[in-house]
């Protein structure tokens, strides 16, 4: 795919769908110039130029994103360098979406805002913040099962969450854990460095836990004032902008599947609508929550064969199959193949 990266345009509007800030890749240049190679003789045949990267609005697909993580990876010899990117990005890369969230009355409501708002940012990848029974979740999922890079953007990702938190919850607050829902890499130490020390490999989905005490906590010198500009600047945004329903479960189902809340009930409940207005607008658009649910069950099963060593067993009672049996018909009739031979076919 030939690279199609986008100047900002000066009009407020979201990412296009499939697309990212470059904000993430900001950093890029200067550790490929601390491992001795040439930046733009890198970056150039991806299309991320000096001029792209000037302006942290600018976009560019999320998949060349992943290419250009992998890529570095290889260049460099450095098979974390996902991780260094993530540890070296400034946090003030989230534009409005972190001024409404350090601004927010408490710990909670910035979480919260960064699951509302985080289509901001990227249109290419979804969090979620949940608590239960004193332990905080907060998730990261991408939306499209091949996606280039896939171990690269979720070890970003995991450490610009622990950066977040630390810089809401205070500079000596370390996660309960992570999870990384891809394979253990040969050398472990820098993960413990970077996301602290424990941190689990080929798990059913990526996130970071930690104390959900915490939520409740005040933001220290939080601006209502920014805060609720900020919010209202955000809606306006994400209003005038593409808000496709079909989109807008696509971005929740991953979630609801993972927490076993994949039901026209709860999808109902997260959009606003009653389940019988949920069936008629899916009608309309020629498609139904079963066929929607199937898609997003396929999409995360693939990312975790293909990424990580989890046991089919688990990863059929994670999708909420009845039993592994039912979970490798069900996949043998979305790919063709059994769970085992597609993941032996695919697997990176």
């Amino acid at each position: 795919m030939a690279p199609n990266p986008k100047l900002h345009q000066n009009s407020p509007e979201l990412p296009p769908i499939g697309m990212v800030r470059v904000a993430a890749l900001v950093p890029v240049p200067a550790l490929l110039a601390e491992f001795g190679h040439d930046p733009e003789a890198v970056l150039g045949p991806f299309g991320v130029t000096k001029k792209l990267l000037s302006d942290s609005q600018n976009v560019l697909p999320f998949a060349d994103t992943g290419r250009v993580l992998e890529h570095c990876a290889l260049v460099t010899n450095v098979p974390h360098f996902g991780l260094l990117t993530g540890d070296r990005e400034n946090l003030s890369m989230l534009g409005v979406l972190g001024l409404i969230m350090f601004n927010a009355h408490t710990i909670g409501e910035a979480l919260a805002a960064l699951s509302e708002h985080f289509v901001l940012h990227n249109r290419g990848a979804v969090i979620e913040c949940k608590s239960l029974d004193g332990i905080g979740v907060l998730r990261y999922a991408l939306l499209d099962p091949h996606m280039p890079g896939y171990s690269h953007i979720l070890d970003l990702a995991m450490v610009v969450a622990v950066k977040v938190l630390r810089r809401l919850c205070g500079p000596h607050w370390t996660p309960v854990e992570v999870w990384l829902a891809h394979e253990r890499p040969t050398n472990v130490a820098p993960y413990h460095a970077l996301l602290g020390p424990a941190v689990r490999f080929n798990a059913a989905e990526t996130a970071v836990m930690f104390d959900a005490h915490c939520l409740d906590q005040p933001i220290a010198n939080a601006d209502p004032v920014v805060h609720q500009f900020m919010t209202t600047h955000a809606n306006e945004i994400e209003v005038t902008s593409d808000g496709d329903l079909i989109d807008q479960i696509e971005r929740l189902m991953p979630f609801l599947m993972m927490a076993r809340r994949a039901t026209t009930t709860e999808l109902s409940k997260v959009l606003g609508c009653s389940e019988r207005t949920l069936r008629r607008r899916l009608s309309a658009r020629g498609t139904g929550f079963t066929k929607l649910r199937e898609a997003a069950a396929f999409g995360v099963a693939q990312q975790l064969l293909a990424n990580s060593a989890i046991p089919i067993t688990d990863l059929s009672d994670q999708l909420g199959f009845a039993n592994p049996s039912a979970f490798s018909r069900a996949f043998a009739r979305w790919s063709g193949m059994p769970p085992r031979q597609w993941r032996s076919c695919h697997r990176r």
